[in-house]
């Protein structure tokens, strides 16, 4: 059956090989039918996009702040967030696709342009944020920001106000008594 899915298709810019911005890459037949680990191709897959140059090799070094600049900066922005940074990977053909273990190499690269001076850091001001629930016929309900317990007596219906300066997690736990607790909402607030 693994020898059925033996095209893969990536993203990648090329005018003549991919015009509709897919390059194809057939995988050999014995890759195809090689699966390691629990029942997947996933480290075929990673192989074959190394040997196509669209991710970086594992132990790569950091991308050099200049390499950010003229590859994957924006043309016309005088700003942009670390966020957009990490998106822009996903969103431009011509760059490699980032993997999870790439972002802390991203923190280095953004840490070195920093300090050589090719961009400036503007820490964010905090903003608002009111967290507001309802948990009818609870006795008390206890408040989570990141994981971390919030020390203070919420009532069933609450609100909570505080500050951030990032996308914030807030997890509630309602206890309605003997010993029964049951998670009422999980919420995101989002920092722009």
């Amino acid at each position: 059956m693994t020898n059925a899915y033996r095209h893969l298709f990536y993203p990648t810019k090329d005018d003549v090989k991919a015009p509709t911005g897919l390059m194809h890459y057939v995988l050999p037949a014995q890759d195809s039918s090689t699966v390691k680990g629990n029942s997947n191709q996933q480290s075929i897959i990673l192989k074959a996009l190394k040997d196509c140059e669209k991710i970086r090799p594992e132990g790569s070094k950091p991308f050099a702040p200049i390499y950010i600049l003229q590859k994957v900066w924006s043309k016309g922005l005088d700003h942009w967030t670390t966020k957009a940074l990490k998106d822009a990977f996903a969103k431009d053909l011509n760059l490699n696709i980032l993997l999870d273990a790439e972002i802390s190499l991203l923190r280095d690269t953004i840490r070195q342009g920093l300090e050589d001076g090719h961009w400036d850091m503007k820490v964010e001001p905090e903003k608002p944020v009111a967290v507001r629930w309802k948990a009818k016929g609870a006795l008390k309900t206890i408040l989570y920001c990141d994981g971390e317990l919030i020390s203070a007596e919420f009532r069933p219906s609450d609100e909570y106000k505080t500050e951030i300066t990032r996308t914030t997690n807030f997890r509630l736990v309602a206890d309605y008594g003997n010993g029964e607790t049951s998670p009422t909402a999980n919420s995101s607030c989002n920092f722009c």
